[in-house]
């Protein structure tokens, strides 16, 4: 869909005060500027300009659910302070200038984690909001005298703000794991690097590669390296050798999905487009692109054409939640995409703790929706049902023999069934010990299981295998507390977490490493 026109009619009905949102729309410039902003993040929040020698006052706000990430106001002509955003100070920041008939620019506005609950927001000028600000200036031309807009460009970064919470949890082994990484990599944590950058576009730059992985589904590529969608456009990269580091892809979006399919890699965002590099990330264009409240939760290349799965995001008293997910055909040359088919959902709260909706394997796309699973035959586009005997709520598919792992969680044990003949018949197999559980098997007798409890703001995480003999699962090593995100790789071989401070540990089957350190 062309994104553009809703955007452009936003910034038009938005105003700053009283006096102002009263002035015919052909005669506001002459006394008024348009200040403007792009939120890629989605914060929830808004930004607060007040006039230095004046009583005017103007709010830049955004709705996270909608496909709108920009924001603008017409305000008197003037100099403005920030009074701040998303809980920071604005006194950090140098003024704002407003001139009349001319369009103010404040950037993309980032909050990034320094670690240790701590926050620093900035304004980073990025080509792709440079894109979206064009047809703002299209849209306002008859109210401005200039089309160059006046770009607000801080270079110092601010001081950081607290989120909140304790200053440091107490992690047990985590915390050893980390000293240890930091000890042999001789070098400084990130947190470290993050803090002593003085200025915005070097502390971008760390951020980057700082960044961790945030959603869990991994694209396998050569030499056994697994690719993970980051925040900052970044898709974060595991190499064999427990090596870790970051491909960007040209937005300042969240990436969702990565897909790698011969010679072409996909990474589908959270605000809606595809993108696609047939030169191993070197360089990316736009492929396919929808709503952008819909992250795109996978990308499918079948017959010449792309499929896409994405959630639709929306407000339910006052929280974000994924009421759907939608299905598109998209010709991959980013035309319009069409619609194939929309599944309701439960309401889920979004983020997603869980990112695996859709998987395949061969011409096949499993699809779990509202305790369902479906089919599609990516082929033909045939659809199905299948009938497993428990409600799912997530499942996995062996990448090696396309045997399916069906799994319910509940309130005191999680089911299990198995289907070794897509999804016709099913075995029920031994249920896991209470919490939240990811399940996979690669065969019959080979399954393997992560549980992870949170509680009192912290969380722990135990690796499991199956006993077949037994038909019962046994423990797998100690476990880890202070993760967050759980990783692993496409057979579930190798074990993963994210902390919450971005610091990536791996399990191998007998003990925990410290990987990639931002503490």
């Amino acid at each position: 869909m062309n994104k553009t026109i809703p955007a452009l009619l936003f910034l038009l009905s938005l105003c700053g005060c009283a006096d102002t949102s009263r002035a015919p729309q052909a005669d506001i410039g002459k006394s008024n500027g348009y200040v403007y902003a792009n939120f890629p993040q989605r914060q929830v929040g808004r930004i607060t300009l007040k006039q230095v020698n004046g009583e005017a006052t103007g709010y830049l706000k955004l709705d996270w659910s909608s496909e709108i990430t920009t924001s603008g106001v017409w305000l008197p002509q003037g100099t403005y302070r920030l009074d701040g955003w998303e809980g920071s100070d604005g006194d950090a920041y140098p003024l704002v200038k407003v001139v009349a008939g001319r369009v103010t620019d404040l950037g993309s506005i980032l909050s990034i984690s320094v670690g240790n609950y701590q926050t620093v927001t900035l304004p980073v000028h990025h080509p792709e909001a440079d894109k979206a600000i064009e047809g703002a200036l299209v849209s306002l031309r008859p109210s401005l005298v200039s089309q160059q807009p006046i770009e607000w460009d801080p270079k110092v970064v601010p001081l950081p703000w607290t989120q909140g919470g304790p200053a440091h949890s107490n992690l047990g082994l985590v915390g050893d794991i980390v000293n240890g990484v930091v000890w042999e990599a001789n070098r400084p944590s990130m947190e470290k690097q993050l803090r002593n950058a003085h200025q915005i576009d070097e502390f971008f730059h760390l951020a980057k590669l700082a960044t961790p992985p945030q959603y869990r589904k991994p694209a396998a590529g050569a030499m056994d390296a697994l690719y993970y969608g980051g925040g900052l456009g970044q898709i974060r990269v595991r190499r064999a050798n427990g090596t870790w580091d970051a491909i960007d892809t040209g937005t300042l979006s969240r990436i969702s999905a990565v897909r790698i399919a011969g010679g072409a890699w996909y990474a589908g965002a959270e605000n809606g487009v595809v993108r696609q590099s047939l030169d191993q990330g070197r360089t990316w264009r736009i492929v396919a692109s929808v709503a952008g409240n819909e992250p795109v939760l996978d990308v499918e290349s079948s017959n010449g054409r792309l499929i896409l799965v994405t959630e639709h995001l929306t407000h339910a008293s006052n929280v974000i939640v994924a009421d759907r997910l939608k299905l598109y055909t998209a010709p991959g040359n980013a035309a319009a995409a069409a619609l194939l088919r929309e599944i309701p959902l439960d309401g889920l709260p979004w983020p997603p703790s869980l990112s695996y909706a859709a998987q395949s394997f061969g011409n096949r796309l499993y699809i779990g929706a509202s305790h369902d699973l479906y089919v599609l035959d990516l082929a033909t586009l045939a659809w199905a049902k299948l009938v497993p005997p428990i409600a799912v709520t997530n499942f996995f598919v062996a990448p090696s023999s396309g045997l399916i792992t069906a799994y319910h969680v509940g309130t005191f044990s999680s089911d299990l069934a198995i289907s070794t003949d897509e999804g016709v018949t099913w075995q029920r197999h031994a249920a896991l010990p209470s919490g939240h559980a990811d399940v996979f098997f690669a065969s019959l007798t080979d399954g393997r299981a992560v549980l992870w409890n949170a509680a009192a703001g912290s969380s722990s995480l135990q690796s499991m295998k199956y006993n077949a003999t037994a038909d019962q699962w046994t423990t797998d090593g100690e476990p880890v507390k202070g993760c967050g995100t759980v990783l692993h790789d496409p057979d579930f071989r190798r074990l993963g977490c994210v902390t919450s401070a971005g610091t990536i540990l791996s399990y191998d089957g007998s003990r925990w490493v410290g990987e990639f350190s931002v503490e």
